[in-house]
This record gives C-alpha cells, structure tokens and sequence, in this order.
C-alpha cells in the first residue's frame, strides 16, 4: 500500500497513473518475488546443513539460525504459493494448507489448453508459424465483421424491441455513483483474467 501511495499522482489521470506504475511494478516483481524458486533451494540446503551438524558445540547459534532460516522459507513459500495462485486463475480454493502444487498443475493444464498451436486456412492447409497465424487470425475476423452490402439502408421496425416506459427511460438517465462503480468492482472476481493494461481486478479492490 505504501508503495502505491508513494508513486500514485493524485493530480494525474488514472489511465496515467498506471503506466507508469506498470514499469515500476516489475522492478518491485523481480526484487521481492523474483527468484523464489532458487531462494527458496538455498535456505533448504542451509537447514539441512544444520540439521548435519546439529550435534557440534555451536549449538545454540545453530538453533538460532535454524529458526531465523524457517521463517524465511515460510515467507518464500507463501510468495511462491501466491505467485501460483493468481497464474491458476482459481477461486474456489482459499487460504489454508498449501496449494502451491494444485495451482501450478491448473496453471500449466490453463496455458496448454489457451495455447494455439496451429490453425487451418481456407485451402485446409495447417499454418503453425506465429506470423502466419497472426495474419490468419486477423483476415478471419476482418471477413467476419466487414459489411458485405455497404448501401444497405437501415430499417427500423416497430416489432423489433420492446417499448421502454418512461419509468424505465427515467432510470435509464440516473448517474452512475462512486458507489455504483465500487459495487461494481467488488462484484468482479479478484484473480481472473487482467485488463489490457495487466492490472487484475485486485489491483482496484
């Protein structure tokens, strides 16, 4: 919270804002959860170094730093656990035993399943190269959304919708609240998919 307070500029836009705290995330990314995987095999090696040595005469420094060493891996392993969750996109699991290996086996069934590896084109040729695919891709929603009769005329029909009152018009025109927008984002799930900005909704809440 301190570290978003101390780079937010209330002055700025919020679109603003969080460009700039885009950049600024990462270096903050990288410097606490950046290598927690090769953080977390060190403290392991030490503790069992310890653990070999416990019987010698620095024992009481060696209980010292044993201990020291197993909040560290506590703190490492709730980062990793973290880092996991939010990759699985799972909600319906909450805090309590680790589940640093569930969400990693959802993460990576996630991306399997999200990947594209191939597509086929119009002559049912398969195109696998990520240029191709792109334009593949691209040219197949373009067909689907052009017009096909660009002097087609627009015909309004009175059976086309229903008739609002003017009860519902009337709410219709109310302004939207801060209320109404926070009640909004509170009702969104936390860890699902980000923006395009990269901001989950977590970042809001």
């Amino acid at each position: 919270m301190f570290f978003l307070k101390s780079n937010w500029n209330s002055s700025s836009r919020i679109a603003e804002n969080l460009n700039n705290l885009a950049s600024l995330i990462k270096k903050w990314n990288n410097d606490v959860f950046g290598f927690t995987s090769y953080r977390k095999n060190i403290i392991i090696a030490r503790l069992e170094g310890i653990q070999k040595c416990s019987g010698n005469n620095n024992g009481r420094y060696l209980e010292k730093l044993e201990r020291r060493l197993n909040k560290e891996l506590e703190k490492i392993l709730d980062q990793e656990e973290q880092i996991w969750h939010q990759k699985s996109r799972e909600e319906w699991i909450r805090d309590g035993d680790r589940n640093t290996r569930f969400y990693h086996t959802k993460t990576m069934i996630r991306r399997s399943i999200n990947r594209i590896m191939k597509l086929q084109n119009d002559v049912r040729h398969w195109v696998k190269e990520d240029d191709e695919l792109i334009s593949l891709a691209q040219s197949f929603f373009l067909n689907i959304f052009k017009e096909d009769n660009i002097d087609s005329v627009w015909h309004q029909l009175t059976f086309s919708w229903l008739e609002l009152n003017d009860v519902k018009k009337k709410r219709l025109n109310i302004n939207i609240s801060d209320v109404d927008v926070k009640a909004a984002f509170f009702q969104m799930a936390a860890l699902k998919a980000p923006g395009p900005n990269g901001f989950p909704t977590l970042f809001f809440h």
